[in-house]
């Protein structure tokens, strides 16, 4: 019988918000959407709260080459931690020049045609501030261009395309970030080193997009097709005063389509974020359509709910009004671990599929204003010290939380060489399924990676790291590598010197039965006897070397340890190609095994199957007509999608797959999801480049007022989708006969939604509820309550739910060593009875503290305590829980590989 465990964990930025976990093949759960009332028409101006904006600072300077000659041309960008890029070319002498840049802090990077991209570093504006910022660009890269068209037909002129390299998918993107404008034709080209990239597309008119792709020496080509994109405007209101609020931050986010991995239930990709003028005023642009939620905060006052504003393609929608509450405070310090201030460091505040961050003063003093009534955690790092390693709980009602204490280590930095002298890659691997003790270690999952770039002379500085025995690896870009064991003391490491060599080499052709295919990605992954460990983040195998195969469909990878490989074909969205069967279809993609020695160079023709599967149809309306300008996506299931295999009976196979939104615009299409497309005036759509498998259809329409969708849909199929108009669902929360003013409604079913409710009365609306059968869930800090209700199209619904109060189930958890696990996530889940496990935490978990200690409230009946790993379950031990008791547990042992329930 297959082994198996499948771990899925989704963060916003980076912070874990959701961890799932699949034992067996089921799985459940999901990160939810947040639902709020429509905006309402502004009948009259507003005032403004506070109108006088800080005055404005400008930036100006001159591009060189490295001879000092002027380039024209060029592209100098600039990025504001708050609103969107903005990038002007130079002139004929190579100067450039910002004006009306708002205050505050920003990044920059300059680039040209034949150059490589420099970044001008961080920098902080004051208000009327004039900063000089030259540029010196090093010639040499490659190649990257393409064409920009309209979704609706001709080309884009103007449109800003940025091509960032991704340093890891945990560690973010490079800041030396290339930049073009597509000429009259829509056309553009660009000049980017070695490796993988985020290429993006923006422009005012239309919806941005986000693709990835490897540039290899041959260069690379990516294209886009732009949709046209709506605007909003409106005014951030005070509740209190009814004035409008300058200087209130803006955050726009589509709410997402049901159906798919991350998609059902999943909260909107971020659109756009702007600042509010001295009235108050604000105005968002290239925008998608659908249900568009707007959020606002301000100091001491936030948005407790989101507004909802239905958008049309193009559409253009005034008046909106979005209003901010008044809301406490949560203020501390940061300190090092000697109890000093620690300056410049950051909080970050973590609550539910939320993070903000504040940085400290001089005196290590944070503040974040406007904090809505609830559940947080908090950390603090960045600058030159470590990550917290513990988190630090806070519940905010209605009073301001003051004097929060949050400790952080001052890193040691290593200092060195490559060797010989070559620009190169170095970082500290980090693994998060060998965290100590066998607890899921979360600092390795949301800090970003330990890495830099050693320069042309081979000289490095990375940190800052841990005092103690470490690992510093390197890897130069014709595939040499190096590592070596480093003894960091507190005040560092200075010397080292890591050595790069050839070591085995892997190289071969991918073809498709027809010819080479270029632009794939061949994924190497090492594996052991009996056990394999995946960990995949946005598609990207972590535990995988990676190669791009080029224009002739050839690979190469360079540097790899004697031992043996698993290789797998996959696109730039990590999910697999099938491999080329002719006599079974039906296959699903299989890894191919190679074994190496040291020094080896073997070639491994790889021959797969193209996808070119197309699901076509029509789109009708509530109406029963053809609808025109409805999105239309397909997504697939998880081990569909991921085209995994059968396992030995005998091998244990443990599977991590993270997703990470940072609010692009690619999310959705993460794990294989495929972009969604437009209906024409017929109602008719078409996707296509599909791979074999099923997939869920979902189409959405009239302004995001209607939904539907199709499940079990095989390529070359031709299906019809009725929409059906989204409703509204009411009802009452009580708890021993008395409202509940302070609770969250999940509801499962159809679809998958979740809501927090602030309401003396304990009442309750949800908007644009699909039709259909659900479970109602209701979580308090009085208890759990359920309730089942159908609701129709076009028929408001209402339930009535009562809660029933928690239980209380304690412990401590051990290694076999019996030493304590700390920070390991503690969950209460039901025992479905089935012997499979599903586990969802909203927000950062319950863990164990310094001693593995933990306390949690669990909802009563049967269930599960959990305690999770590195790579699955440490701990699963079936309980009855009731009301109102608590069960103690005593010590208990972890497991290093449980796989079934006990």
């Amino acid at each position: 019988m297959r082994k198996g465990r499948v771990a899925v964990v989704a963060g916003m930025l980076a912070v874990v918000a959701v961890l799932i976990w699949w034992i067996g093949h089921k799985g459940g759960g999901g990160v939810h959407a947040t639902e709020a009332p429509g905006a309402r028409d502004s009948k009259q101006p507003a005032k403004a709260d506070t109108p006088v904006a800080p005055a404005h600072a400008s930036i100006g300077g001159k591009v060189t080459d490295d001879k000092g000659k002027p380039i024209e041309g060029a592209i100098v960008r600039i990025a504001p931690h708050e609103g969107d890029e903005t990038a002007a070319r130079t002139a004929k002498d190579g100067t450039y020049g910002f004006d009306d840049v708002a205050p505050g802090k920003l990044t920059a990077s300059a680039s040209a045609v034949g150059f490589l991209a420099k970044d001008g570093g961080a920098i902080a504006l004051a208000p009327g501030e004039q900063r000089t910022l030259d540029f010196t660009l090093a010639p040499g890269g490659h190649s990257l261009a393409g064409s920009v068209t309209d979704a609706t037909g001709g080309s884009i002129a103007g449109v800003l395309i940025e091509a960032s390299r991704e340093r890891g998918v945990l560690a973010g993107t490079t800041p030396d970030i290339a930049a073009a404008y597509t000429d009259d034709q829509g056309h553009y080209t660009m000049t980017v080193a070695d490796g993988a990239y985020r290429v993006s597309a923006s422009h005012a008119e239309y919806v941005g997009a986000t693709k990835r792709t490897d540039v290899t020496p041959s260069g690379a080509t990516v294209d886009f097709a732009l949709v046209p994109g709506g605007v909003i405007e409106g005014t951030v209101e005070d509740a209190t005063t009814g004035q409008g609020v300058a200087g209130a931050h803006v955050d726009v986010e589509r709410e997402v389509m049901s159906g798919g991995p991350g998609g059902e239930g999943a909260r909107g990709r971020g659109l756009a974020s702007t600042i509010t003028d001295g009235t108050g005023h604000f105005r968002v642009s290239g925008l998608e359509p659908g249900a568009i939620a707007i959020r606002a905060r301000a100091p001491g006052r936030v948005s407790l709910e989101p507004t909802v504003v239905p958008l049309g393609v193009a559409e253009s929608v005034t008046g909106v009004i979005v209003v901010v509450q008044r809301a406490p405070s949560i203020s501390g310090t940061i300190v090092d671990e000697d109890g000093k201030p620690a300056p410049e460091a950051t909080a970050y505040l973590m609550g539910e599929m939320s993070i903000e961050n504040a940085e400290a003063d001089a005196n290590g003093a944070f503040v974040f204003e406007g904090v809505k009534p609830g559940s947080y955690q908090l950390a603090a790092g960045g600058h030159d010290y470590l990550d917290s390693k513990a988190l630090v709980p806070v519940t905010v009602e209605k009073t301001p939380v003051t004097g929060v204490k949050l400790v952080v280590e001052r890193g040691a930095m290593i200092r060195g060489r490559v060797d010989p002298a070559q620009v190169a890659d170095v970082e500290i691997p980090r693994d998060p399924t060998e965290a100590a003790g066998g607890g899921l270690d979360l600092r390795a999952l949301t800090q970003d990676r330990v890495a830099t770039e050693a320069g042309p002379d081979g000289t490095f500085v990375l940190g800052p790291v841990d005092p103690g025995t470490t690992e510093v690896a390197a890897r130069a870009a014709d595939g040499r590598r190096g590592k070596v064991s480093v003894d960091v003391t507190p005040k560092g490491a200075d010397g080292v010197v890591i050595h790069l060599a050839d070591g085995a080499t892997l190289m071969g052709r991918v073809t498709d039965g027809k010819g080479p295919v270029a632009g794939a990605i061949v994924s190497v992954r090492r594996v052991k006897a009996h056990a394999r460990t995946e960990v995949i983040v946005n598609g990207i195998e972590l535990t995988a070397e990676r190669a791009p195969t080029g224009a002739d469909g050839r690979y190469q990878i360079m540097g790899l340890d004697a031992g043996d490989y698993e290789l797998q074909v996959i696109d730039e969205r990590g999910a697999p190609y099938a491999w080329r069967a002719p006599a079974d279809k039906t296959r699903p993609a299989a890894p191919v095994k190679v074994t190496l020695a040291a020094a080896d160079r073997k070639t491994q023709d790889l021959e797969i199957e193209r996808p070119h599967g197309v699901i076509k149809g029509v789109v009708m309306g509530p109406d029963g007509k053809p609808l025109a300008d409805a999105w239309v996506s397909a997504s697939r299931g998880f081990e569909d999608m991921m085209g995994r295999h059968d396992s030995p009976d005998d091998e244990d196979v443990s599977r991590m797959m993270v997703v990470r939104s940072d609010g692009g615009d690619d999310d959705l299409g993460i794990f294989g999801g495929v972009p969604p497309v437009l209906t024409g005036p017929d109602g008719r759509f078409e996707l296509a480049h599909l791979r074999r498998g099923t997939y869920e259809v979902t189409a959405e329409g009239v302004k995001g007022m209607a939904r539907g969708s199709k499940s079990g849909v095989e390529p070359d199929a031709d299906i019809t989708i009725t929409l059906a108009s989204l409703t509204e669902l009411s009802g009452s929360v009580v708890a021993n006969g008395a409202p509940v003013g302070d609770f969250t409604v999940e509801l499962s079913g159809t679809a998958r939604r979740e809501q927090r409710f602030l309401a003396a009365d304990g009442h309750f609306t949800m908007q644009r509820i699909d039709p259909g059968t659900y479970d109602v869930e209701v979580s308090a800090k009085e208890g759990t309550g359920h309730a089942s209700v159908t609701v129709v199209a076009g028929q408001k619904a209402d339930v009535q739910v009562t809660l029933v109060g928690h239980g209380r189930i304690t412990g401590k958890v051990v290694d076999e060593a019996g030493k304590p696990i700390a920070g390991a996530p503690v969950v209460s889940v039901p025992n479905q009875g089935n012997g499979m496990v599903s586990v969802s935490i909203s927000g950062p978990p319950k863990t164990t503290g310094d001693d593995g200690s933990f306390a949690i409230d669990s909802e009563p009946g049967a269930r599960y305590l959990v305690v999770l790993g590195g790579s699955g379950p440490v701990v699963m031990k079936a309980l009855d829980v009731k009301s109102g008791d608590t069960i103690d547990l005593g010590t208990l042992t972890a497991e290093k590989h449980p796989h079934r329930p006990h």
